[in-house]
């Protein structure tokens, strides 16, 4: 994470963002890049700890504490789909032959 360190002080448009969720450690952030494109903006958002990337786009006009919800909000939704999948995957499903019928 040095890497993003001197990014973040060479002056770019990133900005830091706590994620106000209790699971996370005081020091989780989400790293936002906002990129403007004719009337919307690509938005980067970057979580400090596991280093997962979410981008959705936006209205050129969106405010940056919305932006800031939104960036939270998506994150906390792939992660939790992400558990939910593993989740899902850990249970032993029954074996099942070729043509998709279960074999016994």
């Amino acid at each position: 994470m040095l890497w993003l360190q001197r990014f973040l002080q060479s002056g770019s448009n990133w900005d830091c963002l706590r994620q106000p969720d209790l699971r996370m450690t005081e020091r989780a952030a989400i790293y936002i890049e906002m990129i403007p494109s004719g009337n919307a903006m690509e938005i980067a958002a970057i979580h400090s700890e596991t280093g997962r990337e979410v981008r959705f786009v936006v209205p050129a006009g969106t405010s940056e504490h919305d932006i800031k919800q939104l960036a939270a909000a998506k994150m906390e939704y792939v992660e939790r789909k992400e558990r939910e999948k593993a989740e899902e995957d850990a249970i032993e499903k029954p074996p099942r032959d070729s043509r998709g019928g279960i074999i016994v």
